[in-house]
């Protein structure tokens, strides 16, 4: 189970959350400032969203569940280094 958050959105739609079915905890956890950062960018290097992912995740999952279909991302960054 995983829960994530976005900060910041290009378009000022931020605390967009997921996945659809979430842990309360972990939502708890990211409504005090929890968990690992991201930025999703897309194809030309664009940033579109920064955000908080916690729980048990590989780290592609807020590209997958939001970045990729709803934005067009096509890349998320840790710390600086794409995955």
């Amino acid at each position: 189970m995983y829960c994530w958050i976005l900060d910041y959105n290009k378009y000022e739609r931020k605390g967009i959350t997921g996945p659809k079915t979430q842990d309360p905890n972990l939502q708890s956890a990211l409504a005090k400032g929890e968990g690992e950062k991201f930025e999703m960018l897309d194809a030309d290097g664009e940033l579109y969203c920064r955000g908080r992912i916690i729980g048990n995740y590989d780290g592609f999952e807020p590209l997958d569940d939001y970045g990729k279909p709803a934005l067009g991302c096509t890349d998320i960054y840790y710390n600086g280094k794409r995955l």
